[in-house]
């Protein structure tokens, strides 16, 4: 059911060790479908489902080249928005992504248990936690309007994770070549 309508990116060192990643759904797989913790009344655009980095690459600017290979591509197909959840406490992960220009439209409160049994959960593994999600989203950015005419003989500047894939860090598996296609022909 995920095939074309989800995305994953996957950051990988020369020697294959996976150091990042990023998952993301499509508005035509989310239709219908009932998104954890998601509050109803907000719009369900691309949503952003799990970005995880290395601990020994962060702060690397991987993080920021997959989610803006993310958006890349939900702007390429025309969509309006990508949108994500986020717990508050996770405060590196807020700053990231108002970093980025997302913006918090909803806040949500989920209560989790580490086991679908309660007496497991409750005995065993913690109990149950109630967490504070933020719904955050970033419209699709608006056209510029049109440079002069020496401008627009320049050519664009690469996205980041062009610059970030030639300085050799590490490659997005299965998408390297349509990535360095794109970035030659610019």
């Amino acid at each position: 059911a995920r095939l074309g309508k989800s995305l994953v990116l996957v950051a990988e060192r020369d020697n294959g060790e996976i150091i990042g990643s990023v998952e993301a759904f499509t508005p035509a797989f989310l239709e219908g479908k009932a998104v954890r913790f998601w509050n109803a009344s907000l719009p369900l655009d691309t949503y952003l489902s799990a970005l995880a980095v290395a601990p020994g690459c962060r702060r690397s600017g991987l993080a920021c080249a997959l989610v803006e290979s993310v958006e890349e591509r939900a702007w390429s197909a025309g969509e309006g928005a990508v949108s994500l959840q986020v717990d508050e406490l996770n405060t590196a992960a807020v700053a990231l992504y108002r970093k980025l220009g997302y913006s918090v439209v909803g806040r949500d409160r989920a209560v989790t248990t580490p086991s679908s049994n309660a007496l497991v959960s409750q005995l065993l593994l913690g109990g149950v936690k109630e967490r504070s999600l933020l719904a955050l989203r970033k419209a699709r950015p608006t056209p510029e309007p049109a440079a002069e005419e020496e401008e627009e003989a320049a050519p664009p500047a690469p996205g980041r994770l062009a610059r970030w894939l030639r300085r050799g860090r590490a490659a997005l598996a299965a998408w390297v070549s349509p990535i360095d296609a794109h970035t030659q022909g610019r």
